[in-house]
């Protein structure tokens, strides 16, 4: 849904209609990828709380986990940017091909 907000501008409902239509049949896989990425930020935010709460005063801490976090939170957002454009070129043409795909391929 939050790709549907910042990309294209729709506001909550018309977002959560659009997501729910393009992700329908796909939820499995989609929850299975949320878990592990999910998973993934929470473990390294863990770790590294845990790590930086022990060894260093609080405002450090807070700063070192900040700097620990911001590579999960993009990867995180990279992931869920993926999965957005993966299911959007196979709703538009059928063939689980990007837009971005077939740009490339066509401009060789």
């Amino acid at each position: 849904m939050l790709p549907f907000v910042a990309v294209e501008d729709r506001n909550f409902v018309d977002a959560l209609r659009s997501s729910y239509r393009l992700t329908s049949g796909n939820w499995l896989m989609l929850g299975v990828l949320l878990l592990v990425v999910v998973g993934f930020a929470g473990v390294v935010g863990a770790v590294g709380g845990l790590i930086s709460g022990l060894l260093l005063p609080p405002a450090l801490g807070q700063l070192a986990l900040a700097f620990i976090q911001s590579p999960a939170s993009l990867f995180s957002l990279a992931v869920i940017a993926a999965a957005f454009d993966q299911l959007r070129g196979a709703s538009d043409d059928g063939s689980g091909s990007t837009p971005a795909a077939e740009t490339a391929s066509t401009a060789v």
